[in-house]
């Protein structure tokens, strides 16, 4: 098995690196309609990757960060004898969902096999 959390760091790093380009696009899209450009213009400029590309990109690697931390987490809690109820609120969400997220993870036993 890898490493999860440097798995995590590694998208969460990649994510950081799509928003700053983003900002940047959007710099320069202010820019140019500041001189008058026409969204036409600016979006005829637009070079690969485009804006709407790296938004989508990052917020699907987001929510696969989000996603995978908390069944990293709530899975080593669970096998730590946490119960659900306290999993669900260090996530803000309800118990039901961490013991359906926590349904699909292999036990520890099947994971050492």
């Amino acid at each position: 098995m890898g490493r999860p959390l440097v798995e995590l760091a590694d998208t969460a790093d990649e994510v950081a690196a799509d928003t700053q380009q983003i900002a940047g696009k959007l710099r320069k899209m202010e820019e140019q309609r500041e001189q008058g450009w026409t969204w036409k213009q600016i979006i005829d400029r637009d070079t690969a990757p485009r804006l709407p590309e790296l938004i989508t990109r990052a917020s699907r690697r987001m929510a696969t960060v989000g996603r995978k931390l908390q069944e990293t987490i709530a899975n080593g809690l669970a096998s730590e004898g946490r119960s659900h109820g306290r999993i669900a609120e260090y996530f803000n969400i309800s118990r039901q969902r961490i013991s359906k997220l926590l349904s699909k993870q292999p036990s520890n036993r099947e994971r050492a096999a």
